[in-house]
């Protein structure tokens, strides 16, 4: 809070700009967020914890320079929705620009939502099994959307059977029904065309 509030204070004081120095007219509505001080009452976390899944998505499965001479990422048998987004990091100073690579049409893999050592938990969003790298290309809404929807199917398969989510995963009948459920869902888990 105490960054955020410096910040501002930069902005309202000390940012150089053509018309002279600071723009104090910046300031926080306290009351569209209901907070004393105007700031968000929780922070936005961008890198969050992953968990240790049974299979993690790495910039090798989707990076375009780690595929030379393919269209698509890694073809993923167990695939539970599909994402297209640039790897995009940002490495840390807000000088610093952007570190952007290309990534291919890839699949979401069903094992990176399959939590190694636990059985009443389904990983998703941030929280899947990618690498630091591959979340970059993972983190934008709709591949996050897509993530959830196939973590809720899952646990649905997984209640109708009384099985837990690695059981579905070991079982290529039980993760087939799952992608049909999701294919009749009408949630895409493959790359039809380039």
């Amino acid at each position: 809070r105490r960054l955020s509030l410096g910040f501002l204070y930069w902005l309202q004081t000390a940012l150089d700009h053509p018309g002279g120095r600071g723009h104090p007219e910046l300031m926080l509505n306290r009351e569209a967020l209901g907070t004393i001080d105007g700031l968000a009452r929780h922070p936005y976390i961008r890198e969050g914890r992953r968990a240790r899944t049974v299979e993690r998505l790495r910039e090798q499965d989707l990076a375009e320079r780690c595929n030379s001479g393919r269209t698509r990422g890694r073809f993923c048998a167990d695939a539970v929705g599909v994402g297209e987004y640039a790897i995009d990091l940002h490495p840390g100073p807000c000088t610093a620009p952007p570190l952007t690579q290309r990534a291919l049409p890839f699949q979401l893999p069903l094992g990176m939502l399959v939590p190694v050592d636990t059985d009443n938990l389904i990983a998703t969003g941030k929280a899947s099994g990618t690498t630091h790298i591959a979340n970059g290309a993972t983190r934008i809404h709709a591949i996050e959307w897509s993530l959830g929807e196939a973590a809720g199917a899952l646990a649905a398969l997984c209640l109708t059977e009384g099985v837990p989510p690695r059981a579905v995963h070991a079982d290529g009948a039980l993760t087939r029904r799952l992608q049909e459920q999701l294919v009749a869902r009408g949630a895409p888990i493959y790359w039809y065309r380039n």
